[in-house]
């Protein structure tokens, strides 16, 4: 965002655009297309990127994952939200309000959201499917066990951490910090949504 470039500028903290191939966490080495640089410490910030169904998508397919900018482009439309947490529910309650029709798709037999998001999909045009999966994405449908009408589709199953770059203790829910954020390598640290700490906070 503006205000954290804007935090660097006034660091004078150089920013620079490349890719990381492999990193040597020991000898503080980054390995990237254009260059190799190497440092004293590493700070790892690569947070958590939307997870993706592993399933055939048509090209002419509109597929958007955990978000939807302007849900003005569901107007009128047929809108098939897949998952059942959280933010599958409360992006399927503000779609309906523009959507012609809503369709929730869901691989379990109940959802694991909030009460209150449950109760508020109950409306005429939402449709829920329980116990369904997804085959594939067309432009025109979604195929499961039948053939749903569809011109949207808005994919929440979670969210997958970036951390498999690093050789470092780690659990499920992502790099192990102790209080000081560091690592088990001395001189490298994780923070934000990478780590495993329960309380994500900016300072």
């Amino acid at each position: 965002s503006g205000y954290f470039k804007a935090q660097l500028d006034f660091n004078s903290i150089e920013t620079i655009y490349d890719t990381v191939q492999s990193v040597d966490l020991n000898t503080k080495t980054v390995n990237c297309i254009n260059n190799t640089y190497q440092s004293k410490v590493i700070i790892i910030a690569t947070g958590t990127s939307p997870a993706k169904l592993d399933i055939d998508i048509q090209p002419g397919s509109i597929v958007f994952y955990n978000y939807v900018r302007d849900i003005s482009i569901c107007k009128d439309k047929n809108v098939c939200i897949i998952g059942g947490g959280n933010s599958a529910l409360s992006y399927a309650q503000s779609i309906s309000a523009v959507a012609k029709e809503v369709n929730i798709i869901h691989h379990s037999s109940n959802f694991s959201a909030q009460q209150e998001l449950i109760d508020a999909i109950d409306k005429p045009n939402i449709n829920v499917y329980f116990n369904t999966e997804v085959k594939r994405i067309e432009k025109d449908f979604i195929i499961t066990d039948k053939t749903i009408t569809n011109d949207i589709t808005v994919i929440c199953i979670g969210r997958k951490i970036n951390y498999d770059l690093f050789d470092l203790d780690k659990t499920s829910n992502g790099i192990s910090v102790n209080n000081n954020m560091e690592t088990s390598i001395t001189g490298v640290y994780a923070i934000g949504d990478v780590t495993d700490k329960r309380t994500k906070q900016i300072i």
